[in-house]
């Protein structure tokens, strides 16, 4: 395995792992489990180290045709998680319960397609 491989799975193992934090973390508000201060830092936080991840990612040359294909396989579910962790962080803030439900659905396929990545030989 190369270690751009080998970032990749990284990438999407810690990015799979966040939005799965701040997807609970909003269901758990929605239920009543959690203040709207403490799911707002949370899904926050979650945005932050995701942009940061992703960014840091994104810097990195990748040196092969191999690695560029790997790189345009990852790049549509991390920015699908980037944009869903936005959208929950907007929906928590203004209290809009449908607003974190749709942003809440749109974190489930890239999540998947992210761990999926982490697990299987990319």
């Amino acid at each position: 395995m190369s270690d751009y491989q080998t970032k990749t799975r990284t990438t999407a193992s810690a990015v799979a792992g966040i939005a799965a934090v701040a997807r609970t973390g909003a269901q758990q508000w929605q239920h009543g489990r959690l203040t709207k201060a403490y799911a707002d830092t949370l899904v926050t936080e979650a945005e932050d180290d995701a942009g940061s991840i992703i960014a840091t990612y994104d810097s990195r040359q990748p040196p092969t045709s191999d690695a560029i294909a790997l790189k345009d396989k990852i790049d549509k579910p991390l920015q699908d998680v980037s944009n869903a962790l936005t959208d929950l962080r907007i929906a928590l803030r203004r209290g809009d319960h449908q607003g974190v439900s749709k942003a809440v659905r749109a974190l489930v396929a890239p999540r998947k397609k992210l761990s999926g990545m982490e697990r299987v030989g990319l």
